[in-house]
């Protein structure tokens, strides 16, 4: 996860008014969150937290826990319902929407080490497999989301880090 660390700490430097970060979490907090959610929230997700308690990236934000400025994960969660955020019993944790478009989530699941990224567009509501873990989820966005970042201050326009006519196919 230092990699990825890293790479939130250039991109920051690099774009400082399209990237913001906040102070770390508190420990406490994590410990409510995770009691009320009935769930353990996953170690890659907390060693982000650990060094930002929430993250914007234009339209993309990884809400904070319990950060008035970023959004509340607790409050994400709550707001979506249950049958469309489980499957064979295990909850998926949303954690980074993408304004509007949908929200990325981890499926949580106590007998997995690393746990796997879906994305859930809100139009289809479909959950789509995207990373195999949350440390390559963002190994993913962090490639991609330059591209992002970069057309915006050119063009004014957002895209998506999926965007194939912008962003180069094989990243």
């Amino acid at each position: 996860m230092d990699k990825i660390i890293n790479g939130i700490v250039a991109l920051k430097k690099q774009y400082p008014q399209l990237i913001r970060t906040f102070p770390p979490v508190d420990s406490r907090m994590v410990k409510f969150v995770e009691e009320f959610l009935s769930i353990k929230l996953d170690e890659q997700l907390l060693e982000i937290y650990r060094y930002s308690n929430g993250l914007s990236f234009l339209q993309y934000a990884l809400v904070g826990i319990n950060n008035k400025q970023m959004g509340n994960l607790l409050d994400l969660n709550q707001a979506i319902p249950d049958e469309m955020y489980t499957l064979n019993g295990n909850r998926y944790l949303a954690f980074m929407s993408d304004a509007g478009s949908g929200d990325y989530s981890y499926l949580d699941n106590s007998q997995e080490v690393y746990h796997p990224v879906h994305f859930y567009n809100g139009e289809s509501f479909n959950h789509n497999l995207i990373a195999s873990s949350v440390q390559m989820f963002f190994g993913f966005f962090l490639e991609r989301i330059p591209y992002v970042l970069e057309n915006y201050l050119k063009n004014g326009e957002y895209l998506s880090i999926d965007d194939e006519e912008i962003i180069p196919p094989n990243l």
